[in-house]
């Protein structure tokens, strides 16, 4: 018996066939982390948890090995990881798990941008005061938003765009909303509500559980002693495996816990040192583009003030094209542009309602200034879906969506004849304001976007609250939008991304 064997009958699992001298092994060690100076071999494997493989007369056999339960949490804890001041990360089953606090939607009470492996969510928090206490539930509501562009395909249906809620989606909340639901006070004077945005999708890590015993679909909620909610679809198993199969999925559901706990840890800590040192940290988005990159290579974050939007751009064939067929005109479209403005980019409750007029008109904005840039179907034989997904608002989020789509466009590689930019400016009091917030727009008597390239205007919309502007103003409206369009695109092109391959478009 060699070395290994002696190990693994003494510290794992005795039932396991045992490996004889001269069986060719391998071990994967991706998360194995040998302490070649240590004696102990229950601490050399402290990190183990990978798989050995026996090949005897040409047939492979896999084994699983199960690290002792003491060992095992302080390799699980041994892994976590603080990377930067909010990023924190963690290998679980194989893949990364990586949480990014606060660095995206930062206008909502608390954002965390999750992701396994390359699947990603983002959940949102917005909890506000209610006029009075409600003594018969608690006010909360849980929602999950699929996007088709988290799979990379564009919707089937006739305008192209997601609708209500699937039966999936409302079916996985209602699964959040059991796990936390008995956590909160029966009563209480605040309503809060939890939004999971799904942005992309990995297949390879779905929620089914899948082990030697069954295939099928089991999931579990529960807290470090407890078991809090379980759904299962199961084909026929005894009572005794799905026990044992829900104690195992309770141990890894305790490494989960114990990662949120260092993460809590961690950020309680910093706060303390922030407040003990009075000091006032400016959390500008850091990760940007790079971090998003990772789960769409089609994806743009762009910020400008409090002002954060998120562009995807998915690609489809020409026959997947919107037909426009209404009493003006029977067309069709191979550019298609969704403006998305939830409540939470303001801190604001949501609410169930469709498509706004606001968020369609933004749209359409979107895509007229683009009408002249895209190439024609025998230059370009796809059709392009764009999404804007409003992160965060504080005006001009309209314009701050042009510019996030002229960079994901680039970035999908779009031969776009020239990138584009856009600008609003704002009058109060005979004063002309560029790149208008939010308290300038609401104050304000004049909301003017331009938007085009370093060539020209592509496209207008201009509102007024006071009974018009003169012509000289406009005129001046015109230029200032134009240094500010001019300076928007220089600091743009500093960011294009790298040229596709063989692009002769010198705009990249």
């Amino acid at each position: 018996m060699n070395k290994l064997s002696e190990i693994t009958q003494q510290y794992f699992r005795t039932d396991l066939p045992q490996l004889a001298i001269g069986d060719k092994v391998e071990v994967i060690t991706k998360n194995f982390d040998l302490r070649a100076k240590s004696e102990n071999p229950k601490y050399r494997l402290t990190h183990f948890l990978g798989t050995v493989i026996a090949q005897k007369n040409k047939r492979q056999i896999s084994y699983t090995f199960s690290v002792l339960k003491a060992s095992s949490k302080i390799a699980r804890m041994e892994k976590f990881r603080k990377n930067g001041e909010n990023r924190f990360e963690f290998n679980f089953r194989g893949r990364e798990v990586i949480f990014e606090i606060d660095q995206v939607a930062r206008k909502c009470d608390k954002s965390i941008l999750g992701r396994y492996g390359n699947t990603t969510v983002l959940t949102v928090l917005v909890v506000k005061e209610l006029n009075k206490k409600i003594d018969s539930f608690f006010p909360l509501i849980i929602t999950v938003e699929e996007k088709f562009y988290a799979v990379g395909r564009i919707p089937a249906q006739f305008n192209k765009r997601e609708g209500k809620p699937s039966y999936d989606s409302v079916t996985v909340a209602r699964l959040i909303d059991r796990s936390l639901r008995s956590f909160f006070p029966l009563s209480g004077n605040q309503e809060v509500q939890i939004i999971n945005h799904i942005l992309s999708v990995d297949p390879l890590c779905d929620p089914d559980e899948r082990t030697d015993q069954f295939s099928g679909e089991l999931i579990i909620s529960a807290t470090e002693e407890k078991i809090v909610m379980v759904e299962a679809k199961i084909p026929e198993i005894s009572e005794e495996k799905l026990f044992s199969i829900l104690e195992k999925s309770h141990q890894e559901i305790g490494y989960l816990i114990g990662f949120f706990r260092y993460i809590a840890n961690k950020k309680f800590r910093r706060q303390l040192i922030r407040e003990s040192e009075e000091e006032i940290t400016d959390l500008v988005n850091k990760i940007g583009n790079n971090s998003l990159k990772k789960m769409l290579r089609e994806t743009t974050l762009f910020t400008r003030g409090d002002t954060e939007v998120l562009s995807i751009i998915t690609l489809g064939k020409v026959s997947e094209k919107q037909v426009i067929d209404n009493v003006f005109s029977r067309s069709h479209k191979h550019f298609i542009h969704h403006y998305n403005f939830p409540n939470f980019a303001v801190n604001e409750l949501i609410s169930q309602r469709g498509i706004s007029r606001r968020e369609i008109g933004h749209g359409e904005l979107v895509e007229k200034t683009f009408a002249y840039l895209l190439p024609t179907l025998d230059v370009f034989p796809y059709t392009i879906r764009a999404v804007s997904e409003v992160l965060a608002a504080d005006g001009s989020s309209s314009q701050a969506a042009i510019c996030a789509t002229s960079l994901a466009l680039m970035a999908a590689g779009v031969p776009l004849t020239r990138p584009a930019a856009g600008i609003a400016l704002g009058l109060l009091d005979g004063q002309i304001y560029t790149d208008i917030n939010g308290l300038e727009d609401k104050l304000g008597e004049m909301d003017f976007k331009i938007a085009g390239t370093e060539k020209g205007i592509c496209s207008l919309q201009l509102d007024v609250k006071n009974q018009g502007i003169s012509l000289e103003l406009l005129k001046e409206c015109l230029e200032r939008g134009q240094s500010a369009r001019i300076y928007l695109l220089k600091e743009m092109k500093k960011h294009l991304f790298a040229p596709p391959p063989n692009s002769t478009n010198p705009n990249y």
